[in-house]
């Protein structure tokens, strides 16, 4: 099995799970495509360099620390 095809069954199997709400297509009007955040209530595309796995792990102690406190 290609990585393509690996990918393309995950997103066959999220697309059929009835508690995933969408699959992203991508938006190649985002700068930085496919990277990319949303941001806020109304869920807002905003563009973002890709992250370090540092600046991941930091951002979800961050969001933890925010339901936490």
């Amino acid at each position: 099995m290609k990585i393509d095809d690996y990918f393309i069954s995950i997103e066959r199997s999220l697309s059929q799970n009835p508690q995933i709400s969408k699959i992203e297509k991508p938006n190649p009007e985002i700068a930085t495509h496919p990277h990319h955040k949303h941001i806020g209530a109304k869920d807002r595309l905003t563009p973002a360099d890709q992250p370090t796995l540092s600046q991941i792990l930091a951002e979800i102690v961050g969001l933890l620390g925010q339901q936490n406190g």
